[in-house]
C-alpha cells in the first residue's frame, strides 16, 4: 500500500486492515519515490492510499470509495484469481471504454444543448424584463416630470398672485 504520512484515509485503511487481519506492506511515497512515480504514471491516479495486490493497482475514487470497499476488494481478490491479461482482454476493455466514452460524450452533448436552451430562455426573459423595467422607468420618469411641471405651474401661479396683490 502506497501511503503518505499525513493522509487520514491511509491511517483509516491501515487500521481496518489490522482489524480484518489482512497483512500488508506500507510504502511511504517519499521513501519509495521512484516506485511511486511509476505507479502514478501507470494508474494516472496520484491519490493515497493506492493498493497493489497481486500485481494490480487499486486507486481511491476509481476502484474503491471507502475503506470498506477496499477491504471487500482485497477479500474478493483473495477468493478469485486474477484474470490473465491477454490481447483479447485488452481489446475488449478498450471497446468497452470507447463505448462508455461515446455514451458520456452523447450525454454531455444533450446536457450542453439543454444549457444552451436555458441560456436562450434566460436571454429572452432578460429582454422581456428589461423592456418591462425600461417601460416602468419611463413611466416613473414621466410621472416625476409631470409632478415637477405641476409644481412649477403652482409656483408660477403663486408668484403671479403675489404680484397682483
Amino acid at each position: 500500500m502506497y501511503t503518505m504520512p499525513t493522509c487520514m484515509f491511509c491511517k483509516k485503511l491501515k487500521d481496518r486492515l489490522v482489524e480484518e487481519e489482512i497483512s500488508y506492506v506500507e510504502k511511504d511515497y517519499k521513501e519509495h519515490e521512484a516506485e511511486w512515480n511509476k505507479v502514478k504514471m501507470l494508474t494516472g491516479v496520484p491519490i493515497f492510499p493506492t493498493l497493489k495486490v497481486d500485481g494490480r493497482y487499486f486507486c481511491p475514487n476509481r476502484d474503491f470509495k471507502s475503506d470498506e470497499d477496499a477491504i471487500n476488494l482485497i477479500k474478493g481478490i483473495e477468493v478469485e484469481p486474477p484474470i490473465e491479461v491477454t490481447l483479447d482482454v485488452i481489446y475488449e476493455s478498450i471497446k468497452t471504454t470507447r463505448t462508455q466514452f461515446e455514451n458520456i460524450t452523447q450525454q454531455f452533448g444533450m446536457v450542453l444543448q439543454e444549457v444552451r436552451g436555458l441560456k436562450a430562455e434566460i436571454g429572452n426573459l432578460s429582454a422581456v424584463f428589461g423592456q418591462q423595467l425600461n417601460t416602468s422607468l419611463k413611466e416613473q420618469a414621466n410621472q416625476r416630470n409631470e409632478l415637477i411641471l405641476e409644481e412649477q405651474r403652482k409656483s408660477k401661479e403663486m408668484k403671479e398672485s403675489l404680484k397682483t396683490d
